[in-house]
């Protein structure tokens, strides 16, 4: 994190309808408070270099990125239905 951006954070427990604000906080104070459960993804960020209160899943480096959903398995190929030969050559039958 860019000098800059290692302090000045603030954040809002329980996401945008929150009461009270956290902060000012360092960036390392912040990566804290997130590792010791406090400070969860849905909760709201702010930094003045943000434009915005930004959802704290959003803020780079903050959480994990979240894991890309496994690949579908591929469907197993179904076996073509039976069907009869578009001609059938006649049974013959003996005559005694």
């Amino acid at each position: 994190m860019a000098e800059a951006m290692s302090n000045g954070w603030y954040y809002l427990p329980g996401g945008a309808g929150a009461e009270q604000q956290v902060g000012p906080l360092t960036w390392e104070q912040l990566y804290s408070t997130r590792l010791s459960g406090s400070l969860q993804p849905t909760d709201m960020v702010w930094h003045p270099a943000l434009p915005q209160w930004t959802p704290a899943s959003q803020i780079q480096g903050l959480f994990p990125a979240a894991a890309p959903p496994p690949a579908a398995e591929p469907a197993a190929a179904q076996p073509a239905p039976y069907q009869q030969p578009a001609y059938q050559q006649p049974a013959y039958q003996q005559q005694a």
